[in-house]
């Protein structure tokens, strides 16, 4: 198992964070220490028998999930101002309609 971790953390492989939890529940992946680096090993079954395969082993870089997290934590503030942006548009657009109903409404009185 160590050396296949080897191996694959060559590979810059990384792990599906998406379905990890779900995996880790029903068992089927587990988060392995090899030393002063970790490893995801995911239980690998044959299409046809169902039998067992051997796990595939990918290593994680504690380094490359700090960076993605500081990197996502970046794109999220820049989704946040552009979601700001995109309402105070929205209420300025409001302010313009109300004004134009006001106005068609004063001539409407005349």
């Amino acid at each position: 198992m160590f050396l296949t971790f080897l191996k694959l953390k060559k590979s810059k492989r990384m792990i599906n964070l998406k379905d990890y939890n779900e995996k880790k529940e029903k068992g089927l992946i587990s988060l392995v220490k090899a030393g002063d680096s970790f490893a995801t090993a995911t239980k690998k079954f044959d299409a046809e028998d169902g039998a067992d395969l051997p796990d595939e082993v990918v290593g994680v870089s504690m380094k490359e999930l700090t960076d993605r997290k500081e990197t996502l934590k970046l794109e999220i503030a820049e989704i946040d101002a552009f979601i700001e942006d995109c309402e105070v548009l929205n209420v300025q657009e409001e302010e313009v309609v109300k004004e134009e109903i006001k106005d068609n409404v004063k001539e409407i009185v005349k």
